[in-house]
């Protein structure tokens, strides 16, 4: 329950300061219509890289609310356990991924500062090499599950 209020606050939080972003949520739920076909854990590898991968998309655009949403998602939406998240992120050191409280404080500092933070920390080449080498890892593996 925590987590959803979190998730919540977080998205009307971005919805206040960027309405077109308003889409974004419907965008979620085709998403998680296309990983039906995998298993749980599939979906849940999925879900985070399509997040992060957004949130990065976004980011690079200068469109840092709507990327915020993603990260924050990325967390929340499937109950992301701190170990998945820092087993996405333990490449980088980066403080984000240490706890769930910073996870969310982060996301919440980089709405205000119209993401500086998480402009620095994505674009960085440790973070995607860690990123593709997480997608490399589990491709196979998810490939195999589709439909079971």
């Amino acid at each position: 329950m925590k987590k959803l209020l979190l998730l919540a606050t977080a998205v009307l939080a971005i919805l206040a300061c960027n309405k077109t972003d308003a889409g974004l949520i419907n965008n979620y739920n085709k998403i998680i219509e296309n990983f039906k076909p995998y298993s749980p854990e599939c979906r849940r590898v999925l879900f985070v890289l399509s997040a992060l991968t957004d949130a990065y998309d976004n980011m690079n655009t200068k469109n840092y609310y709507t990327g915020v949403v993603f990260l924050c998602m990325a967390q929340f939406y499937y109950d992301m356990t701190i170990p998945e998240i820092n087993f996405i992120f333990e490449h980088t050191g980066d403080y984000l991924a240490k706890h769930e409280e910073a996870m969310f404080g982060a996301c919440m500092d980089v709405l205000e500062a119209k993401g500086d933070v998480a402009w620095t920390f994505y674009t960085s080449k440790t973070t995607q090499a860690t990123l593709q080498n997480y997608v490399k890892k589990h491709s196979d593996k998810c490939s195999q599950q589709r439909g079971k």
